[in-house]
């Protein structure tokens, strides 16, 4: 981040005004809980910055499961479905994005 900012999208002009990117690196890590929390994988309190994982996250973390496909989980699961609907939502999963069907 240091060596070559623009590789991560910071101008030269942000780069002068704060030369050890702590701002980005900040909303950086803000805006990754606040996603994180609405996916149920932590629990964020914004006001005094804490993190705190919740079980759903840690069984994502440990199975390498995305929060994308969470976040999918979290919208389509109900207590009443059908085994079609269960394999629906599976393939919904950003696992699955780059399986092509032949």
């Amino acid at each position: 981040l240091k060596m070559n900012p623009l590789a991560y999208g910071i101008n030269y002009r942000q780069k002068e005004l704060d030369p050890n990117c702590e701002q980005y690196r900040k909303e950086l890590i803000l805006t990754a809980a606040r996603s994180l929390d609405k996916a149920k994988m932590i629990r964020f309190n914004d006001g005094i910055g804490t993190l705190h994982p919740t079980d759903l996250g840690r069984t994502a973390s440990h199975y390498y499961i995305k929060h994308a496909t969470i976040q999918i989980f979290n919208e389509l699961f109900s207590n009443h479905m059908t085994d079609g609907d269960v394999i629906a939502m599976v393939a919904q999963s950003q696992e699955f994005e780059q399986i092509k069907v032949r």
